[in-house]
């Protein structure tokens, strides 16, 4: 059933019953109240003649609604909520016909301006939460995401994509209705690739900011190393690069002057997400033996460690650090692994 009053029209007031006009007409000596004052559901403002029946899917619009649009969303349960609609009781909180004494709140959608139940037995099947009418969901919603990301891109369903394309993910809802959101990714990567000769290193990647580190000093950064070219204060050490370029930082493996990146021919058995992180970050470990996996911040000061890490997913809280670059470094197998980590 719906009422819809329109001052507009030459008949104000149109009662539908399963979505066909059942009857017209025109108030006589009554005013409509258009305050913010209370309402009631199932019962005459004046506190009489109590509505006898089923009351699902309460719904109040602040426009005149259609015979059309009445017919169309009458067996519905609405996902996308319109503009026009200012408050919505879907009446799903009980079990029906149950005992539902400590359920008397009926949640409103919009605001949040919740209702209570009076004069509710609320047991059994007469006086109590019902099934309802079969309400199906309104269908789903299609929504349209482009996206960007540096290496890696945390998808809504928490899926990780590692490369560009479109992706669709399907979510559901408190209410069961989906929602497929179809995201254009494009992923973009650094080079972060380093030539060597006997005296430097070179970062190939051009017109890019570089910051180079030491990786036997827990990554710390080397004072001056800024130049594309990179002579190591030690000649003996092994070196670093951090490539910023085109909104994206990466990290290179370390290498040393003779040429060798000491992983450069490992992959990293590491996935961070998210990826730039707002402070919660999951590290996921494939099957490998027990290691120790330490954080550090671009300048070189250690913000986490554990020493007994082993195959599965950590969670590390890291809200409390600054923003900015990090550097996640994982020894295991007799080998050393390093991912850049980006906290905005």
């Amino acid at each position: 059933m719906a009422v819809v009053y329109d001052p507009s029209s030459t008949t104000t007031v149109k009662l539908y019953v399963d979505g066909t006009l059942d009857g017209s007409g025109n108030f006589s000596g009554v005013t409509v109240n258009t305050s913010s004052s209370n309402f009631q559901i199932g019962m005459r403002v004046d506190g009489v003649n109590s509505f006898e029946g089923d009351i699902d899917e309460v719904r109040v619009w602040n426009v005149a609604r259609t015979q059309a649009q009445i017919a169309a969303d009458m067996n519905a349960e609405l996902c996308t909520i319109p503009a026009s609609l200012v408050a919505y009781y879907r009446l799903n909180e009980g079990v029906a016909g149950g005992s539902n004494g400590s359920v008397t709140t009926a949640h409103e959608d919009i605001s949040n301006v919740n209702g209570t139940l009076n004069n509710f037995s609320l047991s059994g099947t007469t006086s109590n939460w019902i099934t309802g009418a079969g309400i199906t969901p309104g269908g789903p919603n299609f929504v349209q995401v482009t996206a960007s990301a540096c290496n890696k891109y945390l998808g809504p369903r928490g899926v990780v994509y590692d490369s560009s394309g479109t992706y669709l993910d399907t979510l559901q809802n408190q209410h069961n209705c989906d929602s497929v959101i179809e995201t254009t990714l494009t992923v973009k990567y650094v080079d972060v690739s380093v030539t060597t000769t006997n005296t430097t290193l070179k970062a190939n990647l051009n017109n890019a900011t570089y910051r180079w580190m030491d990786c036997n000093d827990n990554h710390k950064l080397v004072l001056g190393g800024t130049s594309q070219t990179f002579t190591p204060p030690n000649p003996n050490g092994s070196y670093a690069v951090s490539v910023s370029f085109a909104g994206c930082t990466d990290t290179s493996t370390c290498y040393s002057l003779d040429g060798v990146g000491l992983f450069e021919n490992e992959i990293s058995p590491l996935e961070i997400y998210p990826n730039p992180s707002n402070g919660k970050v999951k590290i996921s470990i494939p099957p490998m033996g027990k290691g120790q996996i330490a954080m550090f911040s671009a300048t070189g000061q250690m913000v986490f460690q554990d020493d007994d890490v082993e195959t599965g997913e950590m969670e590390i809280d890291l809200s409390s650090q600054p923003k900015g670059i990090y550097f996640i470094k994982l020894e295991a197998d007799g080998k050393t692994f390093v991912e850049r980590l980006i906290l905005e």
